[in-house]
């Protein structure tokens, strides 16, 4: 009778360990991070299991494709008076951006802004979508319904006007609570299982606004998708999204470095190097102000031995190769554009 009450007061202890990780809203990114993820392409991976105390080990992940995600104010974009409430804009390329409110009691999306269909596109959530509410724990289950659309002018198409509509429902839970093993780390981590329905629509006015909007196209896509979250890497450290049959995964993200790179200022003026240091290969961002037009880019080592030189012709990452460099610091100058940039960057 002693082990058995010894044993029920241990299970007990590991529950209230389990329940005792929480994500919050101060685990979410802040304006000037600058979150680096992989895109594994090739290998097949598994959600594994469901539950508490499980272990994900994902180390054989191997980086084929990055997905760097620069977190900006609103206030600096060109769609600050579209989404005077929102505090943060993700965004990848400087020029789409996707808006979102952080607070106590959850992450929403309040929309995007950005060449999504006819170009300098506003396309608000009515209503906005969750995708976390907070504190976030173990067991924790939640619901929600989304909606964005956008109507243009149809005379490209030969048409009066045309609409695009897509709305979801989401439905969460918290199924599993462990460790977490990348090839950049062993995190504490939540795994959030999220399944979508999504109906993407198109509607059609043919002559004018007199007729109502007739139905063109109706599409249903489910998905299933697996997120571990950390408190060290703000934006899910792995990323699974389910293929049809729902059991391997379609596509496959994680984080490469354990934390952020911070901007200093919100209007930067300055590139940014991420990884840095580095081992075989980093990017150098620009600006977003910048547009990049036949812009040489030299890199030399601290003597000013120029190791790499060339045009750059359009863009804001120059991606840089250190493979066949030894190790120690090196300066890169980036002149030709409207604004002269120099830095240093080192190599592992």
């Amino acid at each position: 009778m002693k082990k058995s009450l010894l044993t029920l007061f241990a299970l007990g202890m590991a529950v209230v360990s389990y329940s005792q990780f929480t994500i919050v809203s101060a685990d979410m990114p802040s304006v000037g991070n600058i979150i680096v993820r992989q895109s594994d392409t090739l290998s097949v991976f598994f959600p594994g299991a469901a539950g508490s105390g499980v272990l994900w080990d994902f180390t054989a992940a191997i980086a084929h494709e990055p997905e760097t995600t620069f977190v900006v104010a609103p206030s600096t974009t060109p769609f600050a008076s579209d989404y005077p409430t929102s505090n943060l804009a993700f965004t990848r390329d400087n020029n789409n951006f996707m808006f979102l409110t952080n607070s106590p009691s959850g992450l929403t999306v309040q929309g995007l802004g950005g060449n999504y269909i006819t170009g300098n596109d506003v396309l608000a959530f009515n209503p906005e979508l969750t995708m976390y509410e907070f504190p976030l724990a173990y067991n924790d289950n939640m619901s929600d319904n989304y909606a964005v659309e956008l109507e243009t002018d149809g005379s490209s198409f030969g048409v009066y006007k045309i609409k695009f509509k897509r709305s979801g429902t989401v439905e969460d839970t918290v199924d599993g609570y462990g460790t977490l093993k990348t090839p950049y780390g062993t995190y504490e981590a939540l795994r959030v299982k999220r399944h979508e329905v999504a109906i993407d629509s198109v509607f059609i006015k043919y002559l004018s606004d007199l007729e109502p909007w007739s139905l063109f196209y109706d599409s249903n896509a489910p998905m299933i998708t697996y997120s571990w979250l950390t408190k060290e890497e703000k934006l899910p450290t792995v990323e699974m999204t389910m293929n049809a049959t729902g059991d391997t995964a379609a596509t496959f993200v994680f984080s490469t470095s354990i934390g952020t790179f911070s901007i200093e200022e919100e209007n930067y003026t300055q590139a940014i190097v991420a990884p840095n240091p580095a081992n075989d290969l980093t990017s150098i961002y620009l600006p977003y102000s910048i547009t990049v037009e036949k812009t040489q880019f030299r890199l030399t080592d601290i003597h000013g031995k120029v190791v790499q030189s060339r045009f750059v012709m359009s863009g804001n990452r120059i991606d840089v190769h250190l493979d066949a460099l030894p190790s120690g610091v090196y300066i890169y100058y980036i002149e030709g554009g409207p604004l002269p940039i120099t830095g240093k960057l080192i190599k592992n």
